[in-house]
């Protein structure tokens, strides 16, 4: 077994929005979704190290990084996704509207996580990804 290797880069990230506004007015914003310390495995092999954040409600957020960093298992872990993987492991918490994700009825998180993404869509961006027949 071989212990994994801790990147020489971890990060935490915080809503901002456009324009000169205070970490003060930043931090005040209401969170829809808080994600702390999450740490995920897949078998021995760890894949997100110490990850927060704050998704800030009626707020768009945004994931970029480049191929193979994460931003699609921290998404997954976000609607219990990582569960349909055999030796998937999740550490820390997050929570949607207060409540632990892990507490939910996984299909209710799941519905209620997609309406959520798929809202901030136009028509045009839903077309183009196949929702709009």
């Amino acid at each position: 077994m071989h212990a994994s290797v801790r990147p020489a880069v971890s990060f935490n990230i915080t809503p901002t929005q456009t324009g000169t506004i205070g970490r003060e007015a930043v931090a005040a914003l209401p969170m829809r979704m808080n994600v702390s310390k999450v740490n995920f495995f897949y078998g021995p092999k760890q894949t997100l190290f110490d990850i927060s954040l704050g998704v800030a409600t009626s707020k768009l957020t945004a994931l970029i990084g480049p191929s193979g960093c994460g931003k699609s298992t921290l998404l997954r872990t976000m609607n219990r996704m990582h569960e349909t993987v055999r030796h998937a492991r999740l550490e820390g918490e997050i929570t949607l509207d207060g409540q632990n994700i892990l507490a939910q009825d996984v299909t209710q998180l799941r519905r209620r996580v997609n309406e959520a993404a798929a809202r901030r869509r136009s028509g045009e961006e839903s077309a183009a990804l196949g929702a709009v027949g």
